[in-house]
């Protein structure tokens, strides 16, 4: 009996039919993927496990990118650390050479220089090696060169390391110095330094700070001395001893002490012939420090001696020591000195002038036609040195007030040649009053000082015109002068004037303003004067300070006849601190920060802290002072790099440090020892030839630095322990360490591969079979459908 199908039944069918269809459509998706499933829902209890497996797989693949990465440092940090070893290698070869044959020999001495700086520049070159654009021996500081040792030629390098007076450093701590100190650490004042040029008496100079800050830096540190006033301090120094209390240091300086008790003295020198053997000079001298000549009493007695060569003296007072000749006539021998001026600090009187003292005015007078001061009496101004800044004042001449530059000091010291862009006043060329002082602190200003003079009376047609304007304010106008200080500024409003020597007009003046050529000056409206012509006035000022309470604005001072500069006439930094006394006011005894000076320089801002009392305004009495001098003490090591060691993590459980950089004890020491060879000059005090014992003292450090069996006496003290060997070996046994994790990682990765296979992949015989068998289902049940869906009881009819 043939039944007919319901739609019920069509229904089930076509549902089996098409849930055939999706297992047939999976079946092909897994013959095709050879996976068992597309997400981790279709591994059903599995996936958890899969996921694990994954995420190990994955850390570990991780570890080994980044251990590719840091294998690649390693390698070319081995590398560069190998080529530093040849390279010091082959110098200590080549030094070793050099101490077995003739040291004088200047041929010789320069190719082994010549070699140490070509050395100095290979190990430069390879301590800035970059990996992947990140520099390897820097520390931490990666994007710039970690290594710079300023050389340019070995001709620049002993202008700067003269063996002598400046010394390559010959302690680790010294080298590797690296500060800068600029200003007084307690309150910021820029004024904080004062320098001597010999500490009582020594061959040493002095630096002293206004607090104590100098207590970390290292005895033979290389210190550059920068911006001092004008400056005459400026230069590279080495330093030779530090108060552990910190508020000074000592620099090696080179300079005679004064004797002028005629000695008899022994001067060793090379023989110019045979620079192995040495030639002696005994003869009578004298010693002058300030212009670093010897002197003998007999004419030609020091012929013998070349310029440039090393010098020994023995038999003096307080000249024994070594010296290179600067120069030599035969008679006076000068040698080379390096030396601070002093500076900062109380100033000092150079010259009272008087009758038996007198001082005079000269122009042009100079070997290169400078203005010259004069003094009647030898040795007036023996004590000043080239650089330093004078005062004149109470000469009764155009000069009063005036600061100048000494350019040089005359031999006998009675004569002062001046710096070539300043003039004196010869309207009255000799005076017999007066005072030359020595300008040494960076700012000091007396109300009480003259800032202005004129007297008409000197120069025929000079005339002083008084003139009544009645209800307007009187004026003075000068014939042949004009109202400006001895900077050559119009003198400021008021600052008084006291005139002499007129028929109705003696008396003090109050300036309200000048006119723009300096000739006329308008008084204050309470100031009169009677008209009248004066051909023998003479014209006087000094200065004024007026105070200003701003309030709520900060506090102000202002000069008159003066300014808020130092000695070379630049403006007061903010944050000098000057104190005041002398006014009879409030303000007498205190201290006053500068906040800012004003662009013409006389008007000084304080900080806000500071308050002034203005209940006497103006006073024409007072001194105001800041004693201390500026300048920047600083020492640079050739290393720009930190100390900061990069943590490379090479697994879960391993890790190691990148930290090894340019300063390591392997490289420095090498590099120390190089520069030894390589400071000071042939045939110089300095030299190699005159300090042979630098060759055993850089062997040692060649040898310290390659390898640990170095059993030689350290001649400068203990050293660290480092060198290129054990570097090698750490180098080395970090790149087992990555091979190991490695290898060890890929085995894992291997295993974990097979068990994500396990849970994911399927197996394709199977998959292909059942896949068959869901075809030929399918395909049947298209048949079955087709053929149903052709019965209709039309069939039966």
């Amino acid at each position: 009996m043939t039944r007919i199908t319901s739609s019920a039944a069509n229904t089930i069918l076509i549902s089996r039919f098409l849930q055939t269809q999706r297992t047939l459509h999976d079946l092909q998706t897994q013959v095709g993927t050879e996976k068992r499933a597309q997400t981790y829902s279709g591994l059903a209890l599995s996936s958890q496990r899969l996921v694990n497996i994954e995420n190990t797989k994955s850390n570990l693949e991780r570890f080994n990118s980044n251990n590719t990465q840091a294998q690649l440092r390693l390698d070319i940090q081995t590398t560069a650390v190998s080529s530093i070893k040849d390279a010091v290698r082959d110098f200590r070869e080549l030094l070793f050479q050099f101490s077995n044959a003739d040291a004088t020999d200047s041929e010789a001495v320069e190719q082994i220089q010549d070699d140490a700086y070509r050395s100095l520049l290979n190990i430069q070159n390879l301590l800035n090696t970059e990996a992947d654009g990140r520099y390897i021996f820097g520390g931490g500081k990666v994007n710039e060169e970690p290594v710079n040792f300023g050389i340019t030629s070995v001709a620049d390098f002993q202008s700067t390391f003269d063996g002598a007076r400046v010394s390559i450093p010959t302690t680790r701590d010294a080298h590797l110095e690296n500060f800068s100190i600029s200003r007084n650490s307690s309150t910021l004042n820029p004024a904080w330094l004062t320098f001597e040029q010999a500490d009582a008496g020594t061959d040493k100079s002095r630096i002293n700070s206004s607090v104590a800050q100098f207590s970390n830096i290292e005895v033979g540190t290389t210190i550059r001395i920068s911006d001092t006033v004008g400056g005459v301090n400026d230069g590279v120094f080495t330093v030779d001893s530090v108060d552990p209390n910190g508020m000074w240091i000592d620099v090696r300086t080179e300079q005679l002490t004064d004797e002028t008790t005629p000695v008899f003295a022994t001067f060793t020198y090379p023989n110019p012939d045979d620079p192995r053997t040495t030639s002696t000079t005994n003869t009578v001298v004298v010693f002058d420090r300030r212009t670093s000549t010897i002197t003998a009493s007999t004419a030609g007695e020091l012929d013998d001696i070349p310029e440039g060569t090393k010098i020994t003296i023995s038999g003096t007072v307080d000249n024994d020591g070594t010296y290179t000749v600067d120069s030599n006539d035969g008679t006076d021998l000068v040698v080379k000195s390096k030396r601070l001026i002093s500076d900062g600090g109380a100033g000092s009187t150079a010259h009272t002038v008087g009758a038996g003292n007198t001082l005079t005015f000269s122009n042009a007078t100079g070997a290169n036609g400078e203005d010259q001061l004069i003094a009647s009496t030898a040795g007036t101004y023996s004590s000043l040195e080239d650089g330093q800044k004078i005062k004149i004042n109470n000469t009764n001449t155009e000069n009063d007030g005036k600061i100048f530059t000494v350019k040089s000091v005359s031999a006998d010291g009675t004569t002062l040649t001046l710096a070539s862009d300043e003039n004196v006043d010869v309207s009255t060329a000799t005076v017999t009053t007066g005072i030359v002082s020595l300008r040494t602190e960076m700012f000091s200003f007396n109300a009480a000082e003259r800032n202005f003079y004129f007297d008409a009376s000197v120069v025929g047609g000079d005339q002083v015109q008084f003139t009544d304007n009645g209800a307007n304010a009187d004026t003075i106008t000068l014939t042949g002068a004009t109202f400006t200080d001895a900077d050559g500024d119009l003198l400021p409003a008021g600052m008084q004037v006291t005139f002499t020597g007129t028929g109705a007009n003696n008396a003090t003046y109050t300036i309200a303003s000048i006119s723009a050529d300096g000739a006329t000056a308008t008084l204050v409206a309470t100031d009169t004067v009677t008209t009248e012509t004066a051909a023998n006035a003479v014209a006087d000022g000094a200065g004024s300070i007026t105070f200003a309470d701003n309030d709520p604005s900060a506090d102000s001072i202002t000069l008159g006849g003066g300014f808020f500069r130092d000695a070379e006439g630049n403006n007061l930094p903010a944050g000098t601190i000057f104190s005041l006394a002398g006014t009879g006011t409030a303000n007498d005894g205190t201290s006053f920060t500068i906040a800012s000076v004003s662009t013409d320089g006389r008007t000084a801002t304080l900080i806000p802290t500071d308050t002034i009392d203005d209940t006497t305004p103006t006073v024409t009495a007072g001194t105001m002072n800041a004693v201390n001098t500026l300048g920047t003490i600083s020492a640079e090591s050739y290393y720009n790099g930190d100390n900061i060691s990069l943590t490379h993590r090479a697994s879960d459980t391993r890790n190691f440090e990148f930290n090894t950089n340019a300063i390591d004890p392997a490289f420095e020491k090498a590099i120390r020892g190089m520069m030894l060879i390589l400071q000071g000059e042939f045939g110089s005090e300095g030299g190699l030839d005159q300090n042979q014992n630098r060759i055993g003292e850089a062997l040692f450090l060649m040898d310290d630095a390659l390898d640990r069996t170095n059993s030689t006496p350290p001649p400068f003290g203990e050293e660290l322990g480092s060198n290129i060997e054990e570097l090698e070996i750490e180098l080395g046994f970090r790149a087992v360490l990555l091979n190991d994790i490695e290898t060890s990682n890929d085995q894992i990765i291997a295993y974990l591969e097979s068990s994500i296979s396990e849970v994911e992949n399927i197996n394709e015989l199977d998959t292909i079979a059942r896949l068959l068998d869901s075809q030929r289902v399918l395909e049947a049940s298209f048949q079955t459908f087709s053929r149903v869906r052709q019965l209709s009881l039309t069939s039966f009819l």
